[in-house]
């Protein structure tokens, strides 16, 4: 596993966004630690953002604070997805979505025109026996996006990293305190 060198955090920091406005690229992210900030981060930046998470309520958390945010998951109608895809009121489109419903929203966008954002990447090791079908989705699709990003604050062995990740470089964020 290739290894990106640590990105600093300086002291007194406590949010990631304090620090930067996009998150790493085409890696697995190690954010290290948790409500740093860095899902906000692809929420309220100027790019393009699937984030694909794996519970619907961590979708509905998100949807509260963050208004301009469409969420994808069961009950979700194919007209709402297209009809906020094609809305002009919302140039910069942030869009979450469940594990299960990624390969759903990829027939009514360009995966070249978001990022994609694979938060609690952890999660779909530990999925792959009881959702594989959803793990799957992920794992087959994420390279048609424009960038990628699977991130973690609990990194896991690089024993336990899926074969299909085994590839792709590791970058992670050290913290002064």
């Amino acid at each position: 596993m290739l290894k990106f060198p640590e990105f600093t955090i300086p002291k007194g920091v406590k949010y990631l966004r304090d620090v930067t406005d996009t998150l790493p690229k085409n890696c697995i992210y190690n954010k290290v630690v948790t409500g740093a900030g860095a899902t906000t981060i692809a929420l309220q930046n100027n790019e393009n953002y699937i984030i694909c998470v794996p519970f619907v309520e961590l979708i509905k958390n998100k949807l509260s604070t963050n208004p301009t945010v469409f969420g994808v998951y069961k009950g979700v109608t194919t007209n709402s997805i297209k009809d906020y895809i094609n809305d002009y009121r919302h140039p910069i489109k942030k869009i979450m979505v469940t594990y299960d419903s990624l390969p759903k929203i990829m027939k009514y966008l360009n995966p070249k025109d978001y990022n994609l954002l694979v938060d609690e990447y952890q999660l779909l090791f530990k999925s792959v026996v009881f959702r594989n079908t959803a793990v799957k989705g992920v794992l087959n699709n994420f390279k048609s996006f424009k960038s990628y990003c699977f991130m973690t604050a609990t990194m896991m062995d690089e024993t336990f990293i899926l074969k299909e990740l085994k590839d792709i470089p590791v970058y992670e964020t050290s913290w002064e305190d």
